[in-house]
């Protein structure tokens, strides 16, 4: 498999895509003779940070340089694009973060040049340096020999001291454009002579977040691929998400559809998907909409009326805050998970009180609490829920089924069957089948099989349509006949354990996916 990102690598300053203004600057300072002993490189992952400290270094020891831009075929250039060029050394901070890898660095920065005019040292990550070593580095900026020059590269700027800052010339990356980075990979396409599916190159721009390393490696993994397959199979191969899959996701929310949410990422932990990814793309969607709501515009799909104003602030905030808990949350899809459900709750207008509580906990400046590695939501007092509602609730269980089955099970029976059904539904849903497991069977009778769960939120997951089918197919096979399976709220539940729906829903999930609830 090719790798396209190494092999069309730019080699000068001319080849480079999207950072025009550096790219003028770099080469101007090349040509007027006037090149700094230090610069600082900041931007996200992929967009030419590396790329180009390389072509600096060949530009300052280029024999043929002409305009400030390297020939990129002398033994000079060649021998740096392969990285054994003696004067030009590649440091990892990422590896190499103790003060000993810089104590090292300063040793043969007392060494003039052996083969070019200058000898260049490429720090990549900088900012995963120990203080020490950025201490024992300081020096050397302050005082550099006049044949060296640093290039220090960042995707964290934050991190970087002041001090180091202070001593560089700077120059902030920006992200390539998407149509850039079309551009670029229809060339590659037309010179690789490649037949990729309707739409291909569409995706790899739309996932590859403003980096064109990340496009250029899903365009090699793609490669394979032949005109016949879909857009799923590319999706499927690269692990990313549709927009159309964020859209679905948006929709169940905007209904207050709870229900449907631990079966809809359950499919998308299927295919493999990153949850950090998915919260950006979906926090995109939501910029989008806030975007075109406050500019008055009307959206003609199914989201252009879903969401008012206020309604899109929040759930903005909700998966913020779900962003910066995936990194450090013991199941990465949980806090996403959650954020989903408290927006489907706040939509449906049941989550306002608990939602308060969880951002007014999260907010607080001054907390003392420790750190817990579990996800952890805050929930204030258990609120009591009106005991006419559990009825009327109770009644609506009361479901048809045929008369014309001939079945007539009995407990025995259904209990044989029951391990062999959690294991079918763990197949399908883990957290689904561990909720079944634990709702115990109520009544059986004639072809009707009832199970009792505490909550609502319980009765409508073990009640949507794909898990009512797989449980009565299988029932139905076991029994010969036609079987039906209903959830029941259980009658003998004390008034003092219902809690609202808000807090039902987050404490449910944070027991099957694993966090942790602080009261």
């Amino acid at each position: 498999m090719a790798v396209y990102y190494q092999t069309y690598r730019p080699q000068k300053f001319s080849e480079v895509v999207g950072q025009e203004s550096i790219v003028k600057a770099l080469s101007q300072a090349v040509k007027l003779g006037r090149v700094g002993h230090a610069y600082l490189f900041t931007g996200s992952r992929g967009v030419g940070k590396t790329t180009l400290a390389r072509i600096l270094a060949k530009a300052v020891n280029c024999p043929k340089v002409k305009d400030g831009d390297p020939c990129g075929t002398c033994d000079v250039c060649t021998a740096i694009g392969r990285g054994t060029f003696l004067d030009v050394v590649e440091i990892d901070a990422a590896s190499h973060t103790g003060v000993d890898n810089i104590r090292e660095l300063i040793e043969r920065i007392n060494f003039g040049p052996s083969q070019g005019k200058t000898k260049v040292f490429i720090i990549d990550e900088v900012h995963m340096l120990s203080k020490a070593a950025f201490n024992a580095l300081l020096k050397t900026l302050e005082e550099p020999p006049a044949h060296a020059l640093f290039i220090l590269a960042t995707t964290d700027i934050d991190k970087v001291p002041e001090t180091i800052i202070s001593r560089t010339q700077r120059f902030d990356f920006r992200k390539i454009t998407a149509p850039q980075i079309l551009k670029t990979l229809e060339s590659i396409v037309k010179q690789e002579k490649l037949k990729l599916p309707a739409g291909a190159l569409e995706i790899i721009v739309e996932n590859s977040e403003g980096g064109l390393r990340d496009a250029l490696s899903q365009l090699s993994m793609i490669s394979v691929l032949e005109k016949d397959h879909s857009e799923s199979d590319i999706h499927l191969l690269l692990g990313t998400t549709s927009r159309a899959t964020i859209e679905e996701l948006l929709l169940f929310i905007s209904k207050g559809q709870t229900a449907a949410l631990p079966e809809f990422f359950a499919k998308q932990t299927e295919l493999n998907f990153d949850a950090s990814s998915f919260t950006r793309k979906t926090l995109g969607v939501l910029q989008e909409l806030l975007e075109q709501t406050l500019a008055g515009q009307t959206r003609t799909d199914s989201l252009g009326q879903a969401f008012a104003l206020p309604q899109i602030l929040h759930i903005i905030r909700l998966y913020l805050r779900a962003y910066k808990e995936i990194e450090k949350a013991l199941s990465p899809e949980l806090p996403l998970l959650l954020a989903s459900i408290e927006a489907a709750l706040y939509m449906s207008g049941s989550g306002g009180q608990a939602s308060k509580n969880i951002d007014n906990a999260n907010s607080t400046p001054d907390s003392t609490k420790p750190v817990v590695s579990k996800a952890q939501v805050v929930i204030e007092s258990p609120v009591t829920v009106v005991e006419e509602k559990l009825e009327i609730e109770q009644k609506s269980e009361e479901v048809a089924v045929s008369e014309n089955s001939n079945v007539a099970l009995t407990e025995d029976q259904v209990k044989g069957w029951w391990p062999e059904l959690i294991a079918e539904v763990r197949k399908f849903n883990s957290p689904l089948a561990t909720l079944l497991k634990n709702a115990p069977i109520s009544k059986v009778e004639g072809n009707r099989v009832a199970v009792s769960v505490k909550y609502l939120f319980h009765k409508e997951q073990l009640e949507s349509a794909r898990m009512r089918t797989l449980i009565n197919d299988y029932l139905s096979e076991q029994a010969g006949g036609s079987v039906a399976f209903i959830a029941v709220i259980d009658k003998n539940l004390s008034v003092s354990e219902k809690i609202t729906d808000t807090a039902v829903v987050v404490s449910d999930a944070l027991k099957i996916f694993g966090g942790e609830l602080v009261e």
